[in-house]
């Protein structure tokens, strides 16, 4: 039984990014989103219609967040990781933060998102969220445990922490979870029938991939001193 119409109203300048070219990306997105999607370009409100063979309720909780996220700078392929039940969207304004002027706006975007966006890649590589600072906003797309520690990196730079400071506890975040084995991305049912020889290689390319993230979080470090 089709759900009932969402409504999402977006910026005017991403109604384009919804579309796509010739409707490309409309398309896809009611194929995988199982919708029939209408674009209001002069007002910015996107409305999204159920299929009626729609068997999964969620599906259009889902498609509304899929567009309230392309709507706040995300890709339409960054968006459609929400149709997964362990990925979230987080979109927080800066006058939360802190950002209580114009002035004071300016200053926390270019803290979050650091000299060529540096800041900004360092939190996505240690957390494994994508982030985009858009307009007034900083929105975050990832799984639950990735989304705490990224918001408490952006806190900590509201607040003033030295960026060398946030790094290194970043750094330590991500270690915790490797402990926790949140980021292993095996997958369970290959691993089964793995010889031992394909198991010593994945821990050897997992270990390098390691040490390279240790190399370049000790880069990020020199680069804050100098």
């Amino acid at each position: 039984m089709p759900q009932s119409t969402n409504y999402v109203r977006v910026p005017k300048n991403r109604i384009g990014v919804i579309i796509g070219p010739k409707g490309s990306t409309k398309k896809e997105l009611e194929r995988s989103l199982q919708c029939k999607i209408d674009v209001d370009s002069d007002s910015g409100e996107v409305i999204i219609m159920p299929n009626e063979d729609l068997v999964d309720p969620v599906l259009m909780l889902k498609s509304g967040e899929v567009i309230k996220a392309i709507g706040r700078g995300f890709t339409p392929a960054q968006a459609l990781k929400l149709l997964n039940d362990d990925f979230y969207l987080e979109i927080i304004p800066l006058r939360q933060l802190g950002g209580t002027s114009a002035n004071a706006i300016r200053r926390l975007r270019s803290r979050l998102i650091g000299t060529g966006g540096k800041t900004r890649k360092t939190i996505e590589e240690y957390t494994k969220v994508s982030m985009v600072i858009l307009g007034n906003t900083v929105s975050l797309i990832g799984r639950f445990t990735s989304l705490v520690d990224a918001k408490e990196a952006i806190n900590k730079l509201a607040n003033g922490a030295n960026h060398t400071s946030v790094y290194a506890w970043l750094e330590e975040k991500r270690k915790e979870r490797i402990r926790n084995e949140e980021d292993l991305t095996w997958d369970t049912e290959a691993l089964k029938n793995i010889s031992l020889d394909e198991m010593d290689a994945l821990l050897k390319k997992d270990k390098g991939e390691e040490l390279d993230l240790e190399e370049e979080f000790d880069q990020l470090i020199e680069d804050e001193k100098s």
